[in-house]
């Protein structure tokens, strides 16, 4: 089933992930929903993106809670 994907955070959001110890500002590019054969919203995840040594990398299948604590964390850090 392919519908417009509207989802919590919006393309652009910039938020700072929990743990590392040289953290890089991630930026959202791009947002998933997945679903069933029924029709019923399985999952909603995300990709992002941050440099590194002048690279773009990707990261595939993030959930929003790693966005909301990584939000709060960038406030706490600004």
């Amino acid at each position: 089933m392919n519908s417009f994907c509207i989802t919590t955070y919006p393309i652009g959001t910039k938020y700072l992930p929990m743990g590392r110890k040289n953290a890089k500002v991630c930026t959202i590019t791009e947002g998933f929903k997945t679903f069933d054969s029924k029709g019923n919203l399985v999952k909603i995840s995300y990709q992002s993106q941050h440099d590194f040594m002048g690279q773009v990398v990707i990261n595939n299948d993030v959930c929003e809670t790693t966005i909301a604590r990584g939000i709060e964390n960038l406030k706490g850090k600004v």
